[in-house]
């Protein structure tokens, strides 16, 4: 179901940036004409319309920004559930209630709108799964240990 809903809204998401790309590319023609002068715009009026268009441009690359790493969270949450699910026993208790933090604020940012919020969710949930990691690579060298003796 989470999987069904994400993918909708990341398709939604593709085209809100596919109509942002091809308003960026109306308001480039724009500018070329402006500059050229075909539409018979005043100095004024052509410097006011390029500001907004370069507004607007960043605008929408914040936007993708934000959608490309809200994309990468989102992914990496759902892995590091799933491993925290069969490995998070081998973390310490507070380190499996850090855990339990750290996934419930990336979820929380994959709602969020500011770029900062979804960052910091993504190095939080990025240092989750290097735990995991680390558990799970130390218990492996234990077991492998223990059959060797």
């Amino acid at each position: 179901e989470n999987a069904v809903t994400l993918a909708t809204e990341i398709e939604g998401l593709e085209q809100q940036l596919a109509r942002i790309d091809t308003e960026l590319l109306k308001a480039k023609s724009l500018v070329r004409r402006m500059e050229s002068n075909e539409a018979g715009l005043s100095q004024d009026e052509i410097e006011r319309i390029i500001a907004e268009a370069e507004n607007s441009a960043d605008a929408d690359r914040n936007l993708r920004d934000r959608v490309d790493l809200s994309n990468k969270l989102g992914g990496l949450v759902r892995n590091t559930q799933r491993a925290f699910t069969e490995f998070g026993g081998l973390l310490s208790q507070e380190g499996q209630e850090s855990a339990q933090q750290l996934l419930k604020e990336a979820e929380q940012a994959l709602d969020s709108t500011e770029i900062g919020e979804i960052r910091m969710a993504l190095d939080g949930i990025e240092r989750l799964a290097r735990q995991l990691t680390a558990a799970m690579m130390k218990q492996s060298t234990e077991e492998a240990e223990t059959k060797s003796n």
